[in-house]
């Protein structure tokens, strides 16, 4: 559905990622096409010890017009009582995700 309503405004989907029930897709509008390059994606499970997909992040990577950029998307333990599990599974995802451009190859080197 969303590819129909999207699609009627020259946007195209230019990569997804998946992990669990996380889902990232990632438009561009068409005439953006020849500026977009290195497009990567990563994921990492950090559900009971990394074992499980029911938590955990995932993102995409790309050169745009010169810039590099990330989107990151996570779905980290609820409720107060759980603020230590998070932080530390958002270190792991941060560690953890990775990608062959050797100028931007974690999530914090990014634009």
């Amino acid at each position: 559905m969303y590819k129909e309503i999207l699609s009627k405004h020259s946007y195209i989907m230019v990569k997804s990622v998946k992990l669990g029930a996380l889902l990232l897709l990632t438009f561009l509008q068409q005439r953006y096409l020849p500026y977009v390059s290195n497009i990567e994606k990563d994921t990492t499970k950090v559900g009971f010890g990394g074992l499980s997909s029911n938590k955990g992040g995932l993102s995409i990577r790309m050169d745009l017009c010169g810039v590099n950029i990330v989107i990151v998307n996570c779905h980290l333990a609820a409720h107060f009582a759980k603020t230590e599990e998070r932080i530390i599974d958002y270190m792991t995802i941060l560690e953890n995700q990775s990608f062959k451009n050797d100028e931007s190859s974690t999530i914090l080197d990014h634009e």
